[in-house]
């Protein structure tokens, strides 16, 4: 399954980080692909060349930064420049994005994963153990895991 989010959410330590996707500020705000360019970068340059082969580009206090996830271009949303005569920030609402966008952390669906594939990894192969036996059947719930 691949498809391109409008918004991606990142845990930060006070609330969360939005990257908005190119193509959307392309389609609210009226950009180019050639002013998007240049944005990059001159971001790019603004970064010590250390850094500049991160994936995702530190934070240096210019405006339009970046990164690319699965090629494409997402926007940090506290980095996109606030000021006249365009107000770029402004006209794009996040609260209405964000409730667009149907969230569900990584995190969540890694945990889900594990546990549906241990589930059924512990049902083809039980363990020969009695005590881990006992582990795998109150974590599956089937009173019927006996040892090959």
């Amino acid at each position: 399954m691949n498809f391109q989010q409008e918004v991606i959410l990142t845990p930060k330590s006070s609330g969360y980080q939005y990257w908005i996707a190119q193509n959307l500020l392309q389609d609210r705000l009226g950009l180019s692909d050639n002013y998007l360019r240049f944005v990059r970068n001159t971001y790019k340059n603004s970064v010590p060349p250390a850094l500049r082969s991160r994936s995702i580009l530190p934070a240096t206090g210019k405006s339009w930064r970046w990164t690319r996830i699965n090629g494409q271009f997402y926007y940090d949303y506290d980095y996109i420049p606030n000021r006249a005569p365009k107000y770029y920030k402004a006209s794009i609402n996040i609260d209405q994005l964000t409730r667009q966008c149907q969230y569900q952390p990584v995190r969540n669906q890694i945990i889900h994963y594990i546990n549906e594939y241990y589930t059924e990894t512990a049902r083809q192969y039980p363990p020969r153990n009695a005590l881990a036996r006992q582990a795998v059947q109150n974590h599956i719930g089937t009173p019927n895991c006996q040892p090959v």
